[in-house]
């Protein structure tokens, strides 16, 4: 069968086949972030934020090193540093797991949330 005698209806086992594939990458897609963000979640995940917001909070009036090019070079920890060090933690991880784990089971991560946005509303 050449090109010119193809008709429209042989085009469609392939269109289907098509939203069926990415249907199928778009679940699976849900499930690979629904399982990293279970494994974030968890207690020892919880934990680990924790200690990341009392190590931010500690290096405040700090000198903080950062790694460049050239070696690295020390600003001061001040306000605004930790302010967005901590904002960048709640909206990357700390909302995200109390939003992932709901009232309930989250209500540790939320806790966690409303300490470091107080902590950030006092450095405003």
């Amino acid at each position: 069968m050449d090109l010119s005698q193809r008709q429209p209806e042989d085009a469609i086992p392939f269109v289907l086949t098509v939203i069926v594939s990415v249907l199928v990458v778009l679940l699976i897609s849900g499930n690979i972030n629904a399982v990293s963000l279970a494994q974030q979640c968890s207690p020892a995940g919880l934990v680990t934020v924790q200690a990341q917001v009392n190590s931010i909070l500690a290096r405040e009036g700090t000198a903080y090193r950062v790694d460049t090019a050239a070696g690295g070079t020390f600003i001061p920890q001040d306000a605004s540093l930790t302010r967005v060090q901590l904002r960048g933690l709640l909206n990357s991880t700390i909302l995200p797991c109390a939003s992932y784990l709901g009232p309930v089971e989250g209500h540790d991560w939320q806790a966690l949330a409303d300490r470091v946005a107080a902590e950030i509303g006092r450095r405003e």
